[in-house]
């Protein structure tokens, strides 16, 4: 350190000492919980913006050159990426499910598909960490694995009815099609459907070391879930807390809840649509939009999807 005029020395020196002090306990930390220290790494990387950074051709997502939050990112990035390349409908959500499974596989990750964790007495895989669904297993979509680490992927594929015959490709013919894509409506549980997904994430990453963070990925072509209408605006709506955009960038976070003035409330709901309380903070990320490369004549039917990384 070079020799300044007055107290700027000494305060630089002051500020060195306690720099020093800070990383010699962030040391002593990450060594006693190496699952904290993890995530504080790929919490701070995910959200760098200087020259340490992959630029995606595709998407323009910028990712850290290594580390966790590098993973977890680059996972996101080519999730992102095959959907917008790939501008297809899909038949269900299994159509979906295989379909990433096999482009990020050509794209050189390992994945597993249906990937079962189980639910032992309310708890996860013989922890201490309460499961707030009465189910047995936890079934995940999608696990990106590398040297390893690994990323859990949770897919959810919402519709509605398509109008006109929307082509498919069947043993190298054209063919059109009637009703390739049915009305799912129910769009309340869908909401819920994808903030559960992100708890489910969050469990697996408290629970497993080797659980970097996860991707809750949701694809629709219905665009109730991409914007707020009216209905959408408290207190008019019990599902609001699911909600799925969100025009102020407001914070999601806490409990989630059904509200008493909707159709689902705390009295009603079944224990499958329980609430439950998220761990992390977490902002809506942009829908993004695309039409079906083979459907030009079905542009108002645009698939719209997100990807939202949970840590």
């Amino acid at each position: 350190m070079h020799l300044l005029c007055g107290g700027f020395a000494a305060q630089h020196a002051s500020e060195d000492a306690e720099a020093k002090t800070g990383d010699i306990r962030k040391e002593a930390e990450n060594a006693e919980n190496p699952k904290k220290s993890r995530q504080n790494e790929t919490t701070n990387m995910m959200g760098k913006t200087s020259e340490n950074i992959n630029s995606s051709p595709v998407t323009g997502q910028n990712c850290p050159k290594q580390g966790p939050g590098d993973l977890l990112c680059r996972v996101q990035r080519d999730i992102t990426g095959i959907l917008v390349e790939q501008q297809k409908f899909f038949f269900n959500e299994k159509d979906l499910q295989v379909c990433m499974a096999q482009e990020l596989t050509k794209r050189k990750w390992t994945v597993h598909m249906e990937y079962h964790v189980p639910v032992t007495d309310g708890f996860v895989a013989g922890s201490n960490i309460r499961y707030p669904w009465n189910e047995k297993t936890m079934y995940v979509d999608l696990v990106v694995e590398e040297n390893n680490l690994f990323v859990p992927v949770e897919l959810k594929y919402k519709t509605r009815a398509i109008k006109g015959q929307p082509m498919v490709y069947r043993f190298g013919e054209e063919i059109k099609t009637d009703g390739i894509i049915k009305n799912q409506s129910a769009q309340d549980i869908g909401r819920y459907a994808f903030w559960k997904d992100v708890k489910r994430l969050e469990l697996l990453n408290k629970r497993f070391d080797n659980v970097v963070g996860g991707i809750a990925v949701f694809v629709t072509n219905d665009s109730t879930y991409t914007y707020l209408p009216k209905t959408d605006r408290p207190p008019l709506v019990g599902y609001y807390d699911f909600r799925m955009y969100d025009p102020k960038n407001s914070v999601i976070s806490g409990r989630l809840s059904w509200r008493e003035n909707g159709e689902r409330t705390d009295k009603d709901i079944p224990a499958t649509l329980c609430n439950f309380c998220l761990d992390g903070q977490y902002v809506i990320p942009q829908w993004e939009s695309y039409t079906s490369a083979h459907n030009k004549d079905f542009g108002k039917n645009k698939m719209s999807f997100m990807a939202l990384p949970v840590t």
